[in-house]
């Protein structure tokens, strides 16, 4: 049976570092570093306080250091034991904590490399594709190996993923919640719904559609 580890994060709109304005360096290691476990058989599961706090609240270590403020986090769990607390653990802390012997080395990358590598997942997280292929021609000339682009695409994807399913949740509990409050008649979405039963799609005189 293979290792599970466990990450708790803080409450972010995404776990990979290459969202919004500002890119971690330390977010994309560190999911560099768990795509590199994944790949040695160990079963990675990763929580955010944003959007998973019962997975927290289910943990009693994490609970626990909860009371204590957010400051602990993240935190990091194998086999249900605590290996980390308030920051990332590096690469090699993980593989000897696993019992895995070799890790592929964690050297940081050139500035150069890395911020090309950052500016190509973020391109793909935002859906650009001329931003994609202009990164991933400047990553290539700065030296990126194939591998190197196939975990910074996989990030990126990582984030389009969440970030759909945000909106998806928000928009289901907006459309499927309870009718808005008055005054009523001229809210959107009623508008939106009585169009749907055949009535007037805007309010006021004057309408095409009415």
């Amino acid at each position: 049976m293979s290792a599970v580890l466990e990450v708790f994060d803080p409450a972010m709109c995404c776990s990979t570092g290459v969202c919004g304005p500002d890119v971690d360096p330390a977010l994309v290691r560190f999911a560099q570093d768990l795509e590199w476990l994944a790949a040695q058989g160990v079963e990675v599961r990763r929580h955010n306080l944003a959007h998973e706090p019962a997975a927290f609240a289910g943990r009693p270590a994490v609970a626990a250091a909860l009371k204590d403020g957010i400051g602990c986090l993240p935190m990091v769990l194998v086999d249900g034991e605590e290996v980390a607390r308030g920051a990332y653990p590096v690469r090699e802390e993980l593989a000897r904590r696993l019992g895995l012997s070799g890790p592929a080395p964690g050297e940081a990358l050139p500035g150069a490399l890395l911020a090309e590598l950052c500016a190509l997942a973020a391109a793909v997280a935002a859906g650009s594709e001329p931003a994609f292929r202009l990164h991933l021609a400047a990553a290539g000339s700065s030296g990126a190996s194939a591998e190197q682009v196939r975990v910074a695409v996989g990030a990126a994807r990582s984030v389009g993923r969440e970030l759909r399913d945000a909106v998806d949740a928000a928009v289901t509990e907006t459309l499927d919640g309870p009718p808005p409050a008055e005054p009523a008649a001229s809210h959107p979405l009623l508008i939106l719904r009585e169009a749907g039963d055949g009535a007037c799609c805007a309010p006021g005189e004057g309408s095409s559609c009415c």
